[in-house]
């Protein structure tokens, strides 16, 4: 069993639980506006891993009764699908949506990390595991793009992304800093 704390503030605690037993991972998050760790409320996921270790299905059920499923597609070692699926019971409704990545040829900045690829898919989709992301959108606005500046080595040094969508446009600049042993 693993452990990860996140905080937004200094009022509040979120706290990832997960359990993995064969191709299943079992997600429990907790959050809490006060900071301790009594729960406000607990979302409950079932990720289902395929041959390479990498998420193909996650299911979701949220502490207000509404669940949601997704579903994830890869080319190349790379996501390049993410489909939610949504039912709320309140409407007694589904509506999908769907995120489509691009990538570059060349290696992305988590390329040789060694934190579990699952992880890193589930909670780092804009950032390639295997290649850099150039482009994500789907049903939903925004879209989005992203631009490298590369170190002389072949991982990039900076990267810049611009999202539209809705009438809004941003833009932001990150650096990448290696540390090697």
């Amino acid at each position: 069993m693993v452990h990860v704390f996140s905080t937004n503030n200094s009022e509040s605690l979120g706290t990832f639980e997960y359990t993995k037993n064969g191709n299943t991972i079992t997600e429990i998050y907790t959050y809490n506006s006060n900071g301790s760790f009594s729960s406000n409320y607990t979302n409950t996921s079932i990720i289902e891993l395929g041959d390479e270790g990498l998420p193909v299905r996650m299911d979701v059920k949220r502490a207000d009764g509404n669940t949601f499923f997704r579903i994830y597609e890869y080319q190349d070692g790379n996501l390049t699908i993410d489909k939610i699926i949504y039912s709320f019971i309140v409407e007694d409704d589904y509506y999908t949506e769907r995120q489509i990545y691009t990538y570059d040829d060349k290696k992305g900045a988590l390329y040789y990390c060694q934190t579990p690829k699952w992880y890193l898919i589930l909670y780092l989709n804009d950032f390639g595991i295997k290649n850099n992301v150039t482009h994500s959108g789907g049903t939903w606005p925004p879209r989005t793009w992203y631009t490298y500046e590369y170190h002389n080595s072949e991982f990039p040094a900076k990267r810049t992304v611009s999202t539209s969508g809705h009438m809004t446009h941003s833009e932001g600049i990150e650096e990448f800093i290696y540390i090697t042993k």
